[in-house]
């Protein structure tokens, strides 16, 4: 029997069982298609063949059952005995059932971008009785969606982690019959269609609506330095994507960026890992980072920085904070598997 790594940040089961996910830790496709599945919350089991001796089995076996030999990586197994071989993440959210498709030729209202603002503007709108349809290329939340614990916004007094507060919301826009399309991004809009727009998608459908709000959200900024690009996927990711958090257990983290991003990404992670380090571009962690998350790094002084607060969480490893002139935001690394 396979022996995998069950992801805990998710929650929707696939008919039939969990998707298998096979890769190696190295892969940056793998990370890419753990990420997708983990933020649209469909329940997966994590293989690494490299650790896993029956994979290894499959792998090089051509004659065994299930063999898995010459195949390309990633592979997706699915619980109908379906497997996907480098599959891109429309498909696999085709596979497992995700809404990839438009259900009416025309809307009220497209929103282009699933972030907090574009759920919220389809609740309001579908709360009002318009046909509404959110357009998401990745997972609805947004980046929002990533963050392990958000405390400072209204109605929370005790904080909420993103995927919870994007679920909350996605579920009311749901209940007033917003529609959500994901993944199937959209590509092109017809610059002389006006009621309604003309909007067309990556697998070439076509839809239309009456008014379109973009809320596309922000992107991480790259960091440029010599090697990031190759490594990225690779031991190095932008974000902080919760679902990884028990893969880099008793793992040595580093995290560049001194913003709110880095700030939860840190509280988050050191509960995990054997050491953090956190690098900063600034000399004080005051003008990016707010206070909440400040007063929560731990109570031992920062490397270079004077001492913060003190609301350490149960478990804290070691984590420092050191001053790197080159640092940018964005960007984590953990030691290469």
């Amino acid at each position: 029997m396979l022996t995998p790594i069950v992801d805990p940040a998710t929650a929707t089961l696939v008919p039939g069982g969990p998707v298998r996910l096979l890769d190696r830790m190295t892969s940056p496709a793998g990370l890419e298609l753990r990420t997708f599945l983990a933020r649209n919350r469909v329940s997966f089991e994590w293989v690494d063949i490299d650790a896993d001796p029956l994979a290894r089995f499959l792998l090089g076996a051509a004659d065994a059952p299930g063999s898995l030999a010459g195949v390309r990586l990633p592979v997706v197994l699915l619980p109908d005995g379906q497997r996907l071989e480098a599959p891109s993440p429309l498909e696999v959210a085709r596979a497992v059932g995700l809404p990839t498709r438009p259900t009416q030729p025309e809307y009220d209202l497209a929103i282009v971008g699933g972030g907090p603002a574009g759920l919220t503007a389809a609740v309001y709108a579908a709360s009002e009785g318009l046909r509404t349809v959110v357009l998401e290329r990745e997972a609805p939340g947004g980046q929002a969606g990533s963050s392990a614990r958000i405390e400072n916004y209204p109605g929370f007094p005790e904080g909420i982690s993103g995927l919870e507060l994007t679920e909350r919301t996605y579920a009311q826009a749901r209940r007033f019959e917003a529609e959500f399309v994901l993944v199937n991004e959209v590509t092109a809009a017809d610059p002389r269609a006006r009621a309604p727009f003309r909007l067309s998608l990556l697998d070439g459908a076509e839809l239309r609506s009456r008014a379109v709000l973009l809320a596309t959200g922000v992107a991480y900024r790259l960091l440029e330095v010599p090697g990031v690009r190759e490594l990225t996927g690779r031991g190095i990711c932008y974000g902080s994507p919760v679902g990884e958090a028990l893969l880099y257990r008793d793992s040595d983290l580093f995290i560049v960026g001194g913003g709110n991003a880095a700030g939860q990404a840190a509280v988050y992670f050191a509960r995990h890992a054997r050491q953090m380090t956190l690098l900063v571009r600034g000399r004080s962690l005051a003008p990016g980072m707010s206070q909440y998350l400040i007063r929560q790094l731990p109570g031992a002084r920062p490397a270079g920085f004077p001492a913060y607060g003190s609301r350490p969480p149960r478990r804290w490893t070691s984590v420092h904070v050191s001053h790197c002139p080159y640092a940018a935001g964005g960007a984590s690394r953990n030691r290469p598997h």
